[in-house]
């Protein structure tokens, strides 16, 4: 009967957690549910637990922790039992009908493990011995992975039969070897009746047949669920029987990704089948895998070998060997020729029977690589190698088409084409020029085999179009027309010369300009600018097209007390614009503007008076000043008058014979016009 104890299982855990950083001796522990009873293997992981362990047995242990998925708060810990290796009378039996548990028990309680002693020096018997307990411990757990009964006879087994559902149960094993001779970890294992799992179908057989063997393999993922695998073999359709007398278990102790198996075959030509059963920790087999199946095929080893290639009055002839080891194989043969463009071998001729040895290509190309292909009855199929014949040729491929490029900010030319259909091309040589109409020199550099190449020129020319051409050549060298001329237009990056000033004179109607274009050939603009000497900023003033030939401008809105400088600016067709051209300046004349228009008077006898009135031309006058004399006396400012009056009542002496008037107007900008013409009046 089991021990009960009531335990925290937070107190246990913490207890586990410290052992398990105390050494990596120890034992691993594996658990698996039938839906009734829990089933639990273990394991040493060295030898030298094992050896002790037999002696002093392991302790299992077992917590009811929760139900329903919540964890229980009065947790009981059952000591299940202490176990060790049965006593070897109680073998005798099982090993007559199991013979796992014979090897099992040899490895526990026999004499010796076949380990021969060829030297006499004390080392080599330790040595010896060491190895002996290592074999005695590698087949004692292989028997035990094999067999349910070996494992139950030696200690590492124990079905619990006590558990329910709705439950989780936390197993703890450890060895009770004393501390003092080996100090070992302690295993833990949580499990329920529901974690019942359905032992997997090993499904990535693959299977590769040879000349009377075979190669099959498995992913070593599976090794997770199986200790040891049955390979099985069917015959023509016959049942399934293993390969071997021992299951197949993973030889190397690293991981690798993939389990590999070898076996004989009786003859080549028959139809075998294999299939793979996965044993688990437990002896249980798991489900077979699905049947791979095949034939052996004898080797197919050499290769054809094309001898020689001839013109005749039909074609090419092409004539070829194949070696003893492949010659009797052989069912039919195939003649290719590789496309040079793409790589891809194109059949010519098919179905050729094996024992014939010569062919004709009818249709022959100017450039050809020819290969024969051998096929034997399994569907295997091997190439010569590519064999060069080319015909008498001397018709040129056809021009390039579609030849485009585009010129970048660094100097680099990018330039495309169509790739030519002519399966003899070799290649392209392109040819470039400064000028259209002058001779077109080779680009440098190894023939070009791709539709595109990438030239690199100099922007720091004067120069403004570089112009290219291409030709195709096959592989007897003949060239081909040259494509269409490329003209491209190169980026700017040289800024236009400005226009130079040839003349400035300045009259009564302002300030003349005149000058010189730009001798840049790609200037699109002028741009005239004006400053006075009461300014600090220029003035854009005018623009001007070269194109229409105009050199001379004149400035009329200029004040006659002012000094003005002009300056030109060109700006190009990809916007750069020009230093600003040398200044020029001229002092604008002063002259007074005639704005009266008309100056008219009549007399008042009645009252003695004179009526003046005035018309002028210009509005932004500040002052009308009036100038009279009498009787040919000097004329004086007799009055000033505000900008907005056009009349003048004037009252004269009966004494008087004649006035004279004449008018001034003074502008808002403190400017003056020229006076009006003399007004005569005689009274």
């Amino acid at each position: 009967m089991a021990r009960r104890y009531h335990i925290s299982i937070f107190l246990l855990l913490i207890t586990i957690g410290l052992k398990a950083q105390e050494t990596d001796l120890g034992v691993q522990l594996k658990g698996k549910s039938n839906g009734s009873e829990i089933l639990l293997r273990w394991a040493p992981t060295a030898p030298v637990v094992w050896q002790y362990a037999n002696t002093y047995g392991y302790t299992l242990e077992r917590v009811t922790l929760m139900e329903n998925g919540k964890i229980l708060r009065n947790q009981e810990l059952e000591v299940l039992g202490v176990f060790k290796p049965a006593p070897l009378a109680s073998w005798e039996s099982a090993a007559e009908n199991d013979d796992y548990v014979a090897v099992a028990a040899q490895s526990i309680y026999g004499e010796g493990f076949s380990v021969t002693e060829t030297f006499s020096s004390e080392m080599v018997k330790a040595i010896n011995q060491a190895r002996e307990i290592e074999n005695r411990f590698s087949f004692a757990l292989f028997a035990s992975d094999m067999s349910g009964e070996a494992a139950q006879l030696s200690g590492l087994f124990y079905r619990d039969e006590e558990v329910y559902n709705d439950f989780q149960y936390l197993y703890r094993l450890y060895p009770n070897i004393p501390s003092d001779l080996l100090r070992t970890d302690t295993a833990t294992l949580l499990i329920g009746l529901e974690d019942e799992i359905e032992l997997p179908v090993v499904n990535d057989v693959n299977v590769e047949f040879g000349d009377q063997m075979v190669e099959l393999s498995w992913g070593s993922i599976w090794n997770g669920y199986y200790g040891g695998y049955w390979v099985e073999k069917s015959e023509s359709g016959g049942p399934f029987q293993s390969i071997s007398n021992v299951p197949i278990v993973q030889a190397t102790s690293t991981e690798t990704p993939r389990i590999f198996v070898y076996d004989s075959l009786a003859g080549n030509g028959l139809k075998y089948e294999y299939r793979v059963v996965g044993i688990d920790h437990f002896g249980e087999k798991g489900p077979p895998s699905v049947a791979v199946s095949g034939v052996g095929k004898p080797d197919f080893q050499g290769i054809p070998s094309i001898d020689r290639v001839f013109e005749t009055s039909d074609g090419v002839r092409i004539e070829w060997t194949v070696p003893e080891s492949l010659g009797y194989l052989v069912r039919s043969f195939d003649l290719l020729r590789q496309n040079q463009s793409n790589k891809i071998n194109e059949v010519i001729l098919q179905d050729i029977a094996g024992t014939q040895r010569i062919s004709t290509d009818t249709l022959p190309q100017s450039s050809n690589y020819y290969i024969i292909r051998a096929i034997d009855n399994y569907g295997r199929k091997v190439n010569s190698f590519p064999f060069f014949y080319q015909l008498d040729d001397s018709i040129p491929p056809a021009p390039p088409v579609n030849f485009t490029g585009v010129i970048d900010t660094t100097g680099l030319v990018h330039l495309t084409w169509d790739q030519n259909m002519e399966n003899d091309l070799y290649g392209y040589k392109l040819y470039v020029s400064n000028h259209s109409d002058a001779e077109f020199i080779q680009v440098p550099g190894p023939i070009i085999t791709q539709p595109h190449f990438t030239d690199t020129i100099n922007l720091e020319t004067l120069t403004e179009k570089i112009y290219y051409q291409l030709r195709a050549l096959d592989f007897r060298f003949n060239p081909s027309e040259p494509s269409e001329t490329l003209e491209l237009k190169k980026p700017d990056r040289i800024p236009p010369l400005p226009p130079v000033f040839t003349n400035i004179k300045a009259d009564s109607l302002g300030i003349h300009l005149s000058w010189k274009g730009s001798p840049s050939k790609d200037v699109i603009s002028y741009y005239l600018y004006r400053r006075s000497e009461a300014e600090e900023d220029w003035t854009f003033m005018e623009r001007f097209d070269p194109a229409d030939s105009i050199n001379e401008f004149l400035d009329a809105k200029v004040d006659g007390r002012l000094t003005y400088g002009y300056t030109f600016i060109a700006v190009d067709d990809n916007r750069l614009e020009s230093r600003p051209a040398e200044p020029i300046t001229a002092k604008a004349l002063d002259i007074p503007q005639q704005i009266f228009t008309g100056v008219f008077s009549y007399i008042d006898a009645e009252n003695k008076a004179v009526n003046l009135s005035w018309e002028a031309s210009k509005k932004d006058v500040s002052t009308f000043q009036i100038y009279k004399s009498k009787n040919g006396e000097n004329l004086s400012l007799y009055k000033v008058l505000e900008g907005s009056t056009y009349e003048l009542k004037d009252q004269f002496d009966p004494s008087d014979e004649f006035i004279e008037y004449q008018l001034l107007a003074t502008f808002q900008d403190g400017r003056k016009s020229g006076f009006s013409r003399k007004i005569l009046v005689e009274l």
